[in-house]
């Protein structure tokens, strides 16, 4: 009897997430609807969840997803999508106690990729309880899964297309981790009682958390305008081709550079609010900060 209920939540859990996937993380250029999508996810598994600490993995995946919100830069979204696949890969291990990753191995690790790939095996599982749940209901639950099925490939081939631009690091953040990684493989040399792997990859997590969350493209804007206020002398052609997030520093060329050079931030902004009035405002889960701000930044 207990199992029947278990398997019950579980299908409901199941229809909650297929609908608000495709209403909230589908629509094209999604951006406050992807957190949301994900507080929907942790809600439902506080209620269903057997052990609760793992849930504790939602931080970071609600980091990655709070990207889509903050930032207009689109170049962490096809690795983000994996990387959320992996720590929920994560927490499901946990909570099936199948995550040692106190053992000096990388059994966790080849745990963890088996793990993405199991859930491919029992596909089918979900329509079978329905069917045992009720028949009338079966076919109806069936097509909501295959339109899971054909749609979750479009969304990883939109998002590669939407993904073009090159990685951008910051050498002065790297050289912290690298510093930080050293100090731990030091002591792993001398005390090697812990999993030196688990650590590498926990400061690795952190380091794409913070470029998550820091505003690259304004960074390398305000670097670059700075340069070109004092010396004449910088990439101003190429940080007009920067996403909205470097809008806040594009906006100094209107009142300190020359005519021409401020013709040209005045169509950077003009361009880039006609593209997105186009393709974010017509539905609210395109609602985007970063673009809201370059439309008010212009509207001053």
């Amino acid at each position: 009897m207990m199992e029947k209920a278990f398997k019950l939540k579980f299908l409901g859990y199941l229809l909650i997430s297929a609908a608000s996937f495709s209403y909230l993380v589908l629509p094209q250029n999604a951006g406050v609807s992807v957190p949301i999508f994900v507080m929907i996810q942790f809600i439902c598994l506080c209620f269903l969840a057997p052990k609760k600490k793992p849930l504790l993995m939602f931080i970071p995946i609600f980091i990655l997803a709070s990207n889509s919100f903050i930032s207009a830069n689109e170049i962490w979204r096809v690795p983000n999508l994996f990387v959320s696949l992996a720590l929920y890969s994560v927490m499901t291990l946990m909570m099936a106690d199948r995550f040692p990753i106190k053992e000096v191995s990388l059994k966790f690790m080849t745990n963890t990729l088996e793990n993405i790939l199991e859930p491919l095996r029992y596909f089918s599982s979900p329509v079978k309880w329905s069917a045992e749940a009720g028949k009338d209901n079966a076919q109806t639950i069936k097509r909501v899964f295959i339109g899971i099925g054909i749609s979750i490939p479009c969304l990883i081939f939109l998002l590669i297309m939407l993904s073009s631009a090159d990685a951008i690091f910051s050498n002065n953040v790297s050289l912290i981790f690298e510093s930080i990684g050293l100090i731990f493989t030091f002591i792993y040399i001398i005390k090697p009682k812990f999993n030196i792997a688990a650590i590498y990859l926990a400061i690795g997590m952190t380091y794409y958390l913070l470029l998550n969350i820091v505003p690259i493209d304004r960074i390398i804007a305000k670097d670059q305008i700075d340069r070109y206020l004092v010396t004449g002398d910088g990439g101003i052609a190429y940080v007009l081709t920067l996403s909205p997030d470097a809008a806040p520093e594009i906006v100094r060329l209107f009142r300190n550079a020359d005519e021409r050079t401020s013709d040209m931030a005045s169509d950077y902004f003009k361009t880039n609010i006609e593209q997105y009035n186009s393709t974010f405002l017509s539905r609210w889960q395109r609602w985007n900060l970063s673009v809201d701000r370059l439309q008010n930044l212009r509207d001053k």
